[in-house]
Formats: structure tokens, C-alpha cells, sequence
């Protein structure tokens, strides 16, 4: 469960530099600063997304999962132009 652990601190450091980004919108090296950590977060959440696949045995856990992952690479998508 530490995989679980690991996401939970990169969805809240995710979180955390997208509100920061949002509020230092008008300042373009501050918000940079944050995207770069916004993009760091999400790299770290999708590694342990990943290590924790193999560990469930449920497969419904393993699709929740993926719809989890599929989700967020959508909202990546989206968000990349901020």
C-alpha cells in the first residue's frame, strides 16, 4: 500500500502547483516555476500508478485503475496549454 501512499502525495502536489500556477497566472516566471512542479507531480503519479498495477489482484481494481490513468492523461492534455 505504499504505491497508494506515493499517489496520494503526487495528486496533492499536483493539486498544489496547479492552484499556485492559477493564482501566479499574470506573473510568467513564477507560473512556470509551479508547471514545471505540476509536471513533476504527474510524472511521480503515474510511476506509482504503474507499480501499484501488478499488486492488485482484483480486476476490478486493475480497471479502475487504468480509467484513473486514462482520466488523468486526459486531463493532462487539456491543461498543457496553461
Amino acid at each position: 500500500m505504499t504505491e497508494v501512499a506515493r499517489m496520494q502525495l503526487a495528486m496533492g502536489a499536483l493539486r498544489l502547483n496547479e492552484k499556485d500556477m492559477v493564482i501566479q497566472y499574470e506573473n510568467s516566471v513564477e507560473a512556470a516555476k509551479y508547471k514545471d512542479g505540476w509536471v513533476s507531480a504527474f510524472a511521480q503519479l503515474e510511476t506509482s500508478a504503474k507499480n501499484l498495477a501488478p499488486m492488485l489482484t482484483q480486476e476490478v481494481h486493475k480497471t479502475q485503475l487504468a480509467q484513473v490513468l486514462d482520466d488523468l492523461h486526459q486531463f493532462k492534455t487539456e491543461f498543457e496549454p496553461m
